[in-house]
């Protein structure tokens, strides 16, 4: 019998019998950079303290912008359609 620190069967061939994800494992929140065309999204977290690039924190919520400001572009055509 295996020992409880080794899965055995579709655990073991799902996680290659890793314990923990392997350090160049490509995380969820990555796919979506990685999809979308930006993977210099994913570049910059591993690679960016090896060329003294630091991390800026913006306080602003990029999916909140781009949704409030496209509700607002809506708002403002629907206006222009009513005038006319």
């Amino acid at each position: 019998m295996a020992s409880p620190s080794q899965p055995q069967g579709i655990v073991a061939i799902a996680t290659s019998n890793y314990q923990q994800p392997p350090p160049d494992w490509l995380r969820a929140s990555h796919v979506k950079a990685l999809i979308g065309g930006d993977p210099s999204v994913i570049w910059l977290e591993h690679f960016a303290s090896t060329y003294g690039l630091e991390s800026s924190h913006s306080e602003v919520d990029l999916s909140a912008f781009i949704f409030r400001k496209s509700r607002e572009f809506e708002v403002h055509g629907a206006e222009i359609i009513a005038q006319h």
